[in-house]
């Protein structure tokens, strides 16, 4: 369960929690969300908030070296909606984090350290689910990029491309923790969890004091693989989420729990289903949004009735009295930094535009003063021709006319 929250001007983030994927992230994300829930103090935990978009960015920032790209992930950093994030994605870009929160940031490496099931899980997850492994998958749907060693100059794209699934990831595994490794340092806490070890208590209890909390959360183990082979790529990513993130331990003991958490992932779903972007503009139809919304919350209402009449459902429905419009905020806020980015890009494209006219008008400019300057010269150049020219004539004239006095002189005698 995670609380209402609220789009910030200014992020509030307090916990950066950073691994490979496939390393029990979606566990922690949740134990952090249920230290949160208990203290009651409206504090959220995002998985993979955003990793998408920043990875996306790190790579074209590398790739094209524009410094757009930078600003990008340094904008997006500095407005985090959470107070605590798990994922990957943010290891190339710790040293942004760190600038933009200061001390009031800790870290939490979380490493898995069977590296080899780690990487065979990765490769699972690739195939599977191949939308964000770019340089990583080979299918058409692969359009996420993500890091490789040839954004940090280690090999060349081309030896990149001849690596074998295994290979790419397994210098992923290694290189996502050297970057932990190498930054951890710029933040003034850190701290370092193993996957195999989470549901100990003393990780536990590391939990907490990353947290800032003395609640100690309860073991929670979720996102495990399905295989949904026979199902195309939608519907697999569909249900791997529904299902990957369903507490089995917590439903045995907690009917509520799996009422509302398919309602929440429900609504999820239908808000992802509508407001459908047009390529070349940031509108939507609202329409079709506020009708799905809605639903969701009528749907959302009729759930919670039901966990009214479940034993043990009460406190549950209590602490999700601000559900449906979470995630209504959830939704608006990501639109609107979409909006935002997709405006953003627009007015880049408009100013490079303009710097390219100006620049084509101050490159016409200069030719025109280079052939002004041309011309005046080879006037001048005319000019002392004429000068000499003229010059010339007169001392020409003046021979002629002496020779001719001294002839007159001559026949008049002395």
């Amino acid at each position: 369960m995670q609380t209402n929250i609220a789009p910030a001007i200014k992020g509030r983030l307090t916990l950066l929690c950073v691994g490979t994927g496939r390393d029990g992230t979606t566990s922690l994300c949740q134990m952090i969300q249920n230290i949160f829930d208990e203290e009651g103090r409206g504090r959220a935990a995002g998985h993979e908030w955003q990793s998408t978009e920043l990875n996306d960015a790190f790579c074209l920032w590398k790739e094209t070296g524009d410094a757009k790209y930078e600003d990008l992930i340094r904008d997006t950093i500095e407005t985090c909606p959470y107070d605590a994030i798990v994922g990957n994605g943010y290891q190339t870009v710790l040293p942004l984090f760190a600038a933009a929160y200061g001390d009031s940031l800790a870290l939490v490496h979380l490493k898995r350290l069977d590296r080899a099931g780690c990487v065979d899980s990765l490769v699972a997850n690739s195939i599977q689910h191949p939308i964000n492994h770019r340089y990583y998958a080979t299918v058409p749907e692969a359009t996420g990029r993500r890091m490789a060693a040839f954004h940090f100059g280690e090999m060349s794209r081309e030896s990149w491309d001849e690596l074998s699934g295994n290979q790419r990831f397994e210098w992923y595994y290694d290189k996502v923790h050297a970057l932990i490794e190498d930054k951890r340092l710029l933040f003034a806490k850190s701290y370092e969890l193993f996957t195999e070890r989470l549901a100990e208590e003393d990780s536990r209890r590391v939990i907490s004091e990353a947290a800032g909390s003395n609640v100690v959360p309860k073991p929670v183990r979720v996102n495990r693989h399905f295989g949904f082979e026979e199902f195309d790529l939608e519907q697999r990513r569909w249900l791997q989420r529904v299902l990957g993130k369903l507490d089995i331990e917590r439903l045995a003991v907690d009917p509520a729990y799996g009422l509302l958490h398919f309602g929440d992932e429900l609504s999820r779903y239908l808000s992802d289903k509508v407001g459908l972007r047009n390529e070349n503009t940031v509108e939507y139809d609202v329409s079709q949004l506020q009708s799905s919304r809605s639903h969701a919350r009528n749907l959302l209402e009729t759930l919670n009735d039901l966990a009214r009449q479940v034993p043990g459902g009460q406190n549950e429905v209590s602490d999700r009295r601000f559900f449906a419009e979470r995630a209504e905020l959830l939704r608006a806020r990501d639109l609107a930094i979409t909006d935002r980015d997709q405006i953003r890009d627009q007015l880049l494209r408009k100013e490079r535009e303009a710097s390219d006219f100006a620049e084509s008008q101050t490159q016409k400019l200069d030719e025109a003063h280079t052939q002004k300057r041309r011309l005046e010269e080879e006037l001048q150049a005319c000019i002392a021709v004429r000068d000499a020219a003229v010059t010339e004539l007169n001392a020409s004239r003046c021979r002629k006319i002496r020779q001719f006095a001294i002839k007159v002189m001559r026949r008049l005698g002395p």
